[in-house]
């Protein structure tokens, strides 16, 4: 009997410690879109075209995402404590954006868009998600996952993350197909480009500040190997 009276007094005052903290404040501030990164392959002009050309084609994501979030600076957002809610058209028929934001403890956002209205087109868009994605503290890292207008299906998702240099690290996938490349940008415009399919490596590259590099393909089913000035 005294031993579970000594226990019955061990978590009652477990729990009024629990109780009597003070709860952490909530940050009210409303999120601002995060900027977005631009990535490129080596300045040589003589290095393999799709280091390039998926670089291109990151930036234009990166674009999409900053049309999706354009206007919640200058609108008043609803609020409910942590979560920042806006209706914004999209120029497109009747169709709106739905954009929350939700401000995590970490200090890290989280975005997500969805379409709900009448194109132009004749589509009608009923809680269609767009793109979820989230933003880290001081903006060193971002995740994007983009899905399908049509469907609603997952298409694809671009995650990076920047170290203490300055060196980014992107990954750009798609479960589809298990598609997925690799993309180093660092400070002294060096880095590497990588292409994998179902996590089997194709092709290779990388290169120097002054743009030379190198590359292994595997892509014919032997070996090739080049260089670049």
């Amino acid at each position: 009997m005294k031993k579970l009276f000594f226990m019955s007094l061990l978590w009652s005052g477990l729990l009024w410690l629990h109780c009597s903290q003070p709860n952490q404040p909530v940050d009210r501030t409303v999120p601002a879109p995060p900027d977005m990164i631009f990535m490129s392959g080596p300045v040589s002009v003589q290095a393999p075209a799709e280091i390039g050309q998926k670089a291109d084609e990151v930036n234009l994501w990166f674009q999409f995402v900053t049309r999706m979030l354009h206007g919640v600076e200058g609108v008043e957002p609803g609020t409910n404590g942590n979560i920042f809610q806006w209706e914004l058209a999209l120029d497109d028929g009747d169709v709106h954006r739905h954009i929350k934001a939700v401000r995590r403890s970490d200090k890290s956002v989280d975005w997500t868009v969805v379409w709900n209205g009448q194109a132009k087109d004749g589509t009608i868009y009923n809680n269609r998600t767009i793109i979820i994605g989230k933003a880290g503290l001081n903006n060193l890292s971002q995740t994007w996952t983009f899905y399908d207008i049509i469907n609603g299906h997952e298409a694809h998702k671009i995650s990076w993350q920047k170290d203490n240099s300055g060196d980014i690290g992107l990954v750009y996938g798609f479960p589809l197909t298990e598609a997925e490349w690799r993309l180093a940008n660092r400070t002294d415009d060096s880095g590497t480009f990588e292409y994998l399919l179902q996590s089997v490596r194709q092709f290779y590259a990388e290169w120097a500040a002054n743009g030379s590099g190198s590359y292994i393909d595997y892509r014919s089913g032997e070996v090739q190997t080049g260089y670049w000035d």
